[in-house]
């Protein structure tokens, strides 16, 4: 079996970017991709003004001992992976991955996450997703990480995904299926 060719422009080429919205363009000038605190670009609240009442979706992760660092509270890092496994959840539910016959993939092209307060061993946090922003073949999706008694959030993410053809890697539109899977999730 033949190795997939890589994109010599790199994946954040001119194909990849027209669909998304300034505030990743503008932030793909001035980074890396991945930003840890700083100002939000989440939406037009700051991240510590979000609520529970702001998000639609939502699901439950339990702290293991494991996730803990040395300062006795879950290592940021873990945040990441808890809420991409809050987003595969959502979007294998949603038949937005691994959807019958799909031929299209969601790359993470971006993501940032700010943290607002720690959490612990043990314990179980609700993660709740919104879509910030239902592009022609991107999708920005708004997290936020509460503790099952805050009504503030511990953190909140964003990711954007470019949705591409699982073989050439070449930029696709989102399907209506796709679309209409998860179009009740968009912020108002």
């Amino acid at each position: 079996m033949e190795a997939p060719k890589s994109d010599t422009s790199g994946l954040l080429g001119s194909a990849f970017l027209d669909d998304l919205p300034p505030s990743i363009l503008s932030a793909r000038q001035t980074s890396a991709g991945t930003s840890c605190g700083g100002a939000s670009t989440m939406s037009e609240r700051a991240a510590r003004d979000e609520r529970r009442e702001n998000f639609l979706w939502w699901t439950k992760i339990s702290s293991r001992w494991a996730d803990c660092d040395a300062y006795g509270h879950v290592n940021n890092a873990t945040y990441y992976s808890w809420f991409d496994t809050a987003l595969t959840l959502l979007a294998i539910e949603r038949g937005i991955l691994c959807a019958p016959g799909q031929t299209s993939i969601g790359l993470c092209i971006a993501s940032e996450c700010e943290f607002l307060a720690p959490v612990g061993f043990p314990e179980t946090v609700d993660i709740g997703i919104r879509l910030g922003r239902l592009g022609s073949s991107s999708i920005t999706y708004e997290l936020a990480m509460f503790g099952e008694a805050a009504d503030k959030a511990s953190a909140v993410c964003k990711f954007t995904h470019v949705y591409v053809d699982a073989e050439t890697r070449a930029k696709v539109s989102l399907t209506e299926e796709q679309r209409s899977a998860i179009g009740d999730l968009l912020r108002n």
